[in-house]
């Protein structure tokens, strides 16, 4: 009910807008064919910004898209990026710990030769 009554006052006062618009051309000396025109003129300019409007609404959403791709991405490469480090990180690690363990087999070898000379001057002098 409510809504017929907002329409039949829409149309009402439509109504009375084109009379007004009717007597003002009247005054001015144009006809009712120009003043049709002047309003279809009119309603073309508002479809027209109405349509720029949705384009623009178009746009901005398609920003808003392309900008959460675009941190979804550098989340990605964060990610990989902080991964690679990890790996990096561990790989010094064992390498460290492979030097240090080469270095205790080249000292154990070196024990173990300096042993075996001792044990053989040892036993040359023993004859």
């Amino acid at each position: 009910m409510r809504q017929n009554a907002e329409a039949a006052a829409q149309a009402a006062t439509e109504a009375h807008g084109r009379e007004l618009r009717a007597a003002v051309a009247k005054a001015e000396g144009k006809t009712a064919a120009a003043v049709a025109e002047e309003e279809e003129a009119m309603r073309r300019s508002v479809d027209a910004i109405a349509q720029a409007a949705a384009g623009v609404t178009a746009l901005l959403a398609a920003d808003a898209r392309y900008r959460a791709a675009l941190a979804r991405a550098a989340d990605e490469v964060a990610e990989v990026r902080s991964a690679v480090e990890v790996a990096s990180a561990r790989a010094d690690v064992a390498e460290a710990r492979f030097e240090a363990a080469l270095a205790r087999a080249a000292a154990d070898a070196a024990e173990a030769r300096s042993t075996a000379a001792q044990a053989r001057a040892a036993a040359l002098q023993a004859r």
